[in-house]
């Protein structure tokens, strides 16, 4: 939950060949009026504006900035396929210190590729389980830029099989140290983790 001036949403639908991603940005009406935004689950108050099919709510109706929704199909460039797809998303307010919401409904049994490059992300992200589908919510104040790659589950995966708090955290590196250890005159060299 927060106050934020924009809120840029994206949301992804699968079919057999490939992803359809619709991005929209909002904003009140009222030029630099803040709206106070939930994505967690629960019931909520009938004075509340739902966006992103109820996955997003906001305290004010808020309008889509003129340019958008934009709609792309991804799925069939280079290193994407029907089943692995990487999303590019970025946003530049008005104001560097404009607050931004970022909040991305994943299409029906896709999860993020924390273990593909590019990961990048302005925030830890909010993920929530939606049924057979996520959403993930990312909060930045002014410019952000968010890449990320999703992947269609396998059969027998289920979203319950993935830690959510995972999902969007990039693997450890580990660094390989070349060292010299002498032991009684003789010189040993060894490569790694000691």
């Amino acid at each position: 939950m927060g106050y934020f001036l924009y809120a840029y949403v994206v949301e992804a639908e699968a079919d057999n060949k490939g992803v359809t991603i619709k991005t929209t940005v909002l904003c009140s009406s009222e030029y630099g009026k803040k709206g106070l935004f939930f994505w967690s689950e629960g019931e909520r108050p009938p004075c509340l504006f739902p966006f992103a099919g109820g996955t997003l709510h906001c305290t004010s109706d808020l309008q889509t900035v003129p340019g958008y929704p934009v709609t792309g199909r991804h799925g069939d460039t280079p290193g994407e396929n029907e089943n692995l797809i990487q999303i590019h998303e970025d946003f530049r307010p008005p104001s560097p210190v404009d607050p931004v919401i970022f909040h991305f409904l994943l299409p029906v049994r896709f999860v993020p590729c924390p273990n593909r490059a590019p990961l990048v992300t302005p925030s830890l992200p909010s993920v929530i389980v939606r049924g057979d589908r996520l959403s993930a919510t990312f909060v930045a104040t002014g410019p952000a830029d968010i890449r990320f790659w999703i992947r269609r589950l396998e059969p027998k995966e289920r979203l319950a099989d993935f830690d959510l708090n995972m999902l969007f955290a990039k693997p450890a590196e580990r660094s390989t140290k070349a060292t010299f250890e002498i032991n009684l005159g003789v010189i040993k060299f060894a490569l790694g983790d000691k």
